[in-house]
């Protein structure tokens, strides 16, 4: 029976097997680690490029859309800056409350 290597590409580490301990496909936490992200950010691609094919104006520039469309808005201006809003402040928990 051949060896059991590390699932991560281009890692060719053994693995062995603990009696009483569920099966490992990577051979380190570190590789386990970075083959979740790389599918996480696969996943993210191809949900970002459905995305983009159902809402094709999130790939246009601000050049190719051209000047605003608000009717609230002169021509070319866009839209009108919104000021920050500060974030509520909440007091310290007291008990019973």
């Amino acid at each position: 029976m051949d060896p059991k290597r590390c699932a991560l590409p281009g890692c060719d580490e053994v693995i062995e097997d603990i009696p009483g301990r569920p099966a490992r496909r990577y051979c380190t936490a570190a590789h386990r680690s970075a083959a979740r992200q790389a599918r996480r950010a696969a996943v993210q691609a191809s949900q970002d490029q459905q995305l983009l094919a159902t809402l094709p104006w999130l790939s246009e520039s601000d050049a190719e859309r051209g000047p605003s469309a608000d009717p609230g808005t002169s021509e070319g201006a866009g839209p009108a800056a919104r000021p920050a809003v500060p974030a509520q402040r909440r007091g310290p928990r007291t008990e019973g409350a």
